[in-house]
C-alpha cells in the first residue's frame, strides 16, 4: 500500500454527442448539444481493502464504466489495451479501482518527490469545487509511484488550492496480472485502487456532485538490452507523443478544459431533477458566452460589452435558453444569468471561473 499526502484524483451516457466543425453556438471545435458523461457513485457497505486486486465483494456492486476511447478518434479502437474503471463511496471516501489491459507491462521507479511521472500511467482529474477553473491531477504508474498537482485552466501549478482534499491522505496500490519490466513474457493486465477521502456535503442533496475525467497514456516502446525503452523520433531526437484514452472523450481539446469533463455523483436524483438539469444548461451557455469572448478579444483586442456584440465573431444568439448579461471593461468582463425559478445567479468570468450566488431581489 502506498500513502502519500496532498491532492486529489467519472454509469454511463446514451451516446456520444454530435461532433462537427462547429457547435449550436457557432464556436468552433466544441460538442454540439453537450451532454457530459454521468457516473452514479454505488454506496458501500464497509471499505474494501487498498490492494489493487478486485478481490473484495465490496466491489461486485459498482458498474464497470464503459471502456474508455482514443483522445483523437473518440472510439475504442484497440480492444487489447482496453481500459475501465468502477467507483464506490464509503464513510466520505471515494473508492476508485482501474483496470488497463496490457501485454507488456513496465514503469520507472521515479525517486520519491518527483514531481511528474514520465512513463505509461492512469490519471484523475477533478474539479473538486465545481467552478471549472481549478482542478486536482493524480497520476499513478505500474509500480505504484504516484505524483499529484493543483491546476487551473491556463494548466499552470498553483501553490494555494481551495477544495476538499487539501492535506488529506490518499491511499493507492497496484496489482499486476504478469510481470513489470520483463520484456520476455507476455502480460494480462494491471489495476490501480484508490482511496480518495471526499465529504460530500449532502449525499442527498441535488446539486452535489463532481467534475471528473480519467485517462491513460501510454508511450510507443523498444526493447534495448533487456530493458523497455521509449522510441525517439529519428528526426527531432525526442520521443513520440503517448498514445491516450479518455473516460469522457473532450473532442481532442486539452484536458485543462474542464467544462468537458464527466460528472460523478452520490445519488441519481440529481439526474431527475429539473433544476439541476437547468442548471446545467445555464453553465454551458455561459461556457459558449466565455468561447466567444475570448475570440472577440483576439480579434478587437477587448472584449465585447453586449451579447449582441459577439455575432461578430460567428456567436449563434438564436441557440441562447436564456440571456445572459455581460458587463465588461476592455480587459475583464463578466456573463450572468439569472435563474428566477431557482433564485441562483451564475456569472462566468474572464478566467473562466464559474460560480453561483442566491439571487436577492433588491
Amino acid at each position: 500500500m502506498i500513502t502519500f499526502f496532498a491532492l486529489a484524483t467519472g454509469c454511463n451516457n446514451k451516446g456520444k454527442e454530435i461532433y462537427s466543425d462547429k457547435n449550436e453556438f457557432g464556436i468552433k471545435k466544441k460538442p454540439f448539444n453537450f451532454s457530459p458523461k454521468t457516473y452514479i457513485l454505488h454506496h458501500l457497505s464497509k471499505a474494501p481493502v487498498i490492494d489493487g486486486k478486485n478481490t473484495d465483494s465490496e466491489w461486485d456492486s459498482c458498474q464497470w464504466t464503459s471502456d474508455f476511447v482514443s483522445e483523437i478518434s473518440g472510439k475504442n479502437d484497440n480492444s487489447s489495451l482496453s481500459t475501465k474503471l468502477k467507483m464506490g463511496l464509503f464513510n466520505d471516501t471515494i473508492y476508485l479501482l482501474a483496470k488497463l489491459n496490457e501485454s507488456h507491462i513496465w514503469g520507472m521507479d521515479f525517486p520519491k518527490g518527483f514531481p511528474r511521472i514520465e512513463d505509461n500511467y492512469f490519471q484523475v482529474c477533478i474539479d473538486c469545487n465545481n467552478n471549472e477553473h481549478e482542478y486536482h491531477t493524480i497520476k499513478i504508474n505500474a509500480l505504484g509511484i504516484t505524483s499529484c498537482h493543483h491546476c487551473n485552466i491556463n494548466d499552470s501549478l498553483s501553490s494555494h488550492p481551495s477544495c476538499p482534499f487539501n492535506n488529506l491522505n490518499i491511499n493507492a496500490s497496484v496489482y499486476i496480472e504478469g510481470t513489470a519490466n520483463n520484456p520476455k513474457d507476455i502480460d494480462r493486465y494491471w489495476q490501480a485502487e484508490l482511496a480518495i477521502p471526499y465529504k460530500f456535503k449532502n449525499t442527498n442533496r441535488t446539486y452535489d456532485y463532481l467534475k471528473m475525467n480519467f485517462t491513460r497514456n501510454r508511450w510507443q516502446y523498444t526493447i534495448v538490452d533487456g530493458m523497455y525503452k521509449k522510441i525517439l523520433n529519428s528526426e527531432t531526437g525526442k520521443t513520440y507523443e503517448g498514445e491516450k484514452w479518455q473516460w469522457a472523450y473532450m473532442w481532442e481539446n486539452p484536458i485543462s478544459d474542464v467544462e468537458l469533463w464527466g460528472e460523478v455523483h452520490p445519488n441519481k436524483e440529481n439526474l431527475e431533477n429539473k433544476h439541476f438539469l437547468m442548471a446545467r444548461t445555464i453553465k454551458w451557455e455561459l461556457r459558449n458566452v466565455y468561447y466567444a469572448q475570448k475570440l472577440h478579444y483576439e480579434k478587437h483586442k477587448r472584449f465585447a460589452h453586449k451579447i449582441a456584440g459577439l455575432k461578430d465573431v460567428g456567436f449563434d444568439l438564436s441557440a441562447l435558453k436564456f440571456r445572459p448579461d455581460i458587463k465588461a471593461n476592455k480587459n475583464h468582463f463578466t456573463a450572468i444569468i439569472t435563474n428566477f425559478d431557482t433564485k441562483r445567479i451564475w456569472i462566468i468570468d474572464d478566467s473562466g471561473r464559474i460560480k453561483s450566488e442566491t439571487y436577492k431581489k433588491r
